[in-house]
């Protein structure tokens, strides 16, 4: 008998967009802010594993090489269910701390330009089994645009043994 792992769709893409919108807005490299989507995981839902994470900038300036968007899940705290990732604080000037990292996406031709839009998917980042806060952070050497909004959209599954 061969087991088969197939995957199951706990959230698809397009049902929780979030258009993070004016506050990415001239987000400075160094940078970091959450943008406002929690991914449910908790209760009596099922469990994700992964999130596949999809985002769309556009940038101030030119971007360095290796320059990227990093991208952070907070967990929500056990003992107090208002705070996400340790209590991280969306300034817009500190990134969340470097464990709640779970991807990041880059330039696809190693550098964009002034205007240039960064559109990339990050693939099975592995997600707290909890509910948890999504964040970014401004690797990109640049700042964001002043005017253009950054969008996120992911999608949660979770892998099924059919054996």
């Amino acid at each position: 008998m061969t087991n088969r792992v197939t995957w199951q769709i706990v959230s698809s893409y397009g049902t929780t967009a979030t258009a993070v919108g004016t506050t990415a807005n001239s987000l400075a490299t160094g940078g970091g802010l959450s943008t406002g989507s929690t991914i449910t995981n908790s209760g009596t839902v099922t469990l994700a594993t992964y999130a596949d994470i999809e985002i769309q900038a556009v940038v101030g300036g030119t971007t360095t090489v290796g320059g990227n968007i990093a991208i952070y899940a907070l967990p929500r705290s056990s003992i107090t269910s208002t705070l996400f990732g340790g209590g991280y604080t969306s300034s817009g000037t500190i990134q969340p701390a470097p464990q709640y990292q779970i991807g990041s996406i880059s330039p696809a031709n190693g550098t964009l330009s002034t205007s240039g839009t960064l559109l990339g998917t990050a693939q099975r980042c592995v997600i707290p089994p909890n509910d948890c806060l999504l964040a970014i952070g401004n690797n990109l050497g640049c700042s964001l645009s002043a005017t253009a909004a950054l969008s996120l959209n992911y999608q949660t599954y979770t892998e099924t043994d059919n054996g």
